[in-house]
């Protein structure tokens, strides 16, 4: 009833556009109450899934024809788009990705209490408890685990449930190499140029860090299973960041197109 005044109106990234939201949240996160003459847009925006339910069909097509330009994070969103709309969609990088290490360095705070050397454990849910365990066992170093849960049942020498986020990111940049089931926690270990594997039990949970590697040629980083196949495949940087700067410079000229 008495939104903000600007002029322009940009929603994202995450999950924003994820279809089984309460309706007052999907009407706040679709933007659904700016005035109708300002432009707004989504940027790098996120549905959670690769499909809509019939009965939400009709409320999120007339969201995002309100729209003046959209974005998104993954390929399937571009899909979902069109079908619902016919509106072409660009496909924009996840915001943590449009700054680099150097940038994310500058808010950095220690973590007392470490080693030098250590293996990091992203934790969001229970898949990749295994696998961490046994790429610590084989790099003979110790295993730091970052999660909310009250359990340590991976056998981690150090649990941490305080990390704020300059704390987390100096946690990221001083590991030799990084386990995570987050979206997150895979788009971090990019911009620090970690050795990383990602773990889920579920192609559906994984869609977006699925994409994101896919576009990087690192496909293989992700797997499917509590079951270590291999992990001598080491990362080339070289290449990775180049193929990401295209991308981030695609992205920032969306953004800028509309702010500008």
């Amino acid at each position: 009833n008495n939104p903000p005044k600007a002029e322009l109106y940009i929603t994202g990234s995450d999950q924003v556009f994820n279809p089984n939201r309460q309706t007052h949240k999907k009407q706040a996160y679709f933007l659904d109450f700016t005035p109708i003459q300002t432009p707004k847009i989504s940027y790098a925006a996120s549905f959670g899934t690769d499909h809509i339910e019939e009965k939400y069909k009709a409320e999120i097509a007339g969201y995002l024809r309100k729209f003046d330009s959209l974005s998104v994070r993954e390929n399937i969103g571009i899909k979902l788009i069109s079908k619902l709309t016919g509106q072409e969609a660009s496909e924009t990088l996840d915001p943590t990705l449009l700054l680099d290490a150097d940038s994310w360095a500058q808010v950095e705070r220690p973590y007392k209490g470490l080693p030098q050397g250590y293996v990091l454990y992203y934790r969001l849910l229970g898949v990749g408890d295994d696998v961490a365990a046994i790429v610590a066992e084989k790099l003979k170093l110790p295993l730091v685990m970052i999660t909310d849960s009250p359990q340590n049942k991976v056998g981690a020498d150090f649990v941490i449930r305080d990390a704020g986020p300059g704390e987390f990111l100096w946690l990221y940049d001083n590991a030799e190499f990084i386990i995570t089931n987050s979206f997150h926690g895979v788009a971090f270990s990019l911009i620090f140029n970690k050795q990383f594997l990602s773990c889920d039990k579920q192609k559906s949970t994984q869609i977006r860090a699925l994409n994101l590697l896919e576009q990087l040629d690192l496909r293989s980083k992700i797997i499917f299973s509590d079951t270590l196949l291999e992990m001598e495949n080491t990362i080339n940087y070289d290449s990775v960041n180049i193929s990401l700067k295209k991308i981030r410079e695609k992205s920032n000229e969306f953004l800028l197109k509309w702010i500008n």
